[in-house]
């Protein structure tokens, strides 16, 4: 349509044609839903952006667009009161995150803000707990911060933030950060804005180890 459009004005081609091209290259944008969206969440989805370069941003704000769009179609969660606990319908988990936070992907921050009631919890992950830094309107949806080992220690200030502790435990806390075993972090356990922030050791099994087959013994 737009080459056409061109040809009736007589326009030369442009960077925009030419990003056009790529796009369509590309294949992202399906003429048919091949399951209806409610059904999103009903299975595993691994997207790499690693080869896409300069649509890299492009790819990744529609990606996340188009799964606000779907969270917000979803009735809210249901929420078990006894126990406190809601249902969990899917998990949206971003790996390299301070990349997107950096360029105030609203799309994403959407999707935060709603996935909450909707039961699409979402998963920010980076290299370093100094990532995260600066980022007080995703803390405030995200109470919950798991800290794997780092090789060096993080501030004392940044693990105050992002733990909500005081200075004085965010130090012994930063200290134990180099030391955590492998699968281990130190936990946030946030019930609500009025209770104590626990902060735990947790020791979590990596998603490869539970997804093994069960090996038979042969005698």
């Amino acid at each position: 349509a737009v080459e056409e459009s061109y040809a009736e004005e007589g326009r030369d081609d442009d960077s925009v044609l030419a990003t056009l091209r790529d796009l369509t290259r590309y294949n992202l944008f399906a003429d048919h839903c091949e399951r209806p969206l409610t059904e999103t969440f009903s299975a595993r989805l691994v997207i790499d952006l690693a080869s896409l370069q300069a649509l890299r941003d492009f790819v990744a704000f529609v990606t996340m667009e188009f799964l606000h769009q779907v969270t917000r179609s979803l009735d809210d969660a249901a929420f078990d009161t006894a126990s406190e606990r809601r249902q969990v319908r899917g998990i949206v988990a971003i790996d390299e995150a301070h990349y997107y936070l950096q360029a105030k992907c609203r799309p994403l921050l959407d999707l935060i803000r709603i996935g909450r009631s909707k039961g699409v919890p979402v998963f920010l992950s980076s290299q370093s707990l100094e990532d995260f830094r600066g980022y007080t309107e995703v803390n405030e949806f995200l109470p919950n911060t798991f800290v794997f080992r780092h090789g060096i220690p993080p501030s004392r200030k940044t693990m105050a933030g992002a733990l909500h502790v005081s200075m004085q435990e965010a130090g012994q806390l930063a200290g134990r950060s180099t030391s955590l075993e492998k699968f281990q972090a130190l936990v946030t356990l946030a019930d609500g804005p009025d209770t104590e922030t626990l902060v735990r050791t947790l020791a979590l099994r990596g998603f490869w180890e539970r997804n093994q087959p069960n090996k038979v013994k042969r005698k």
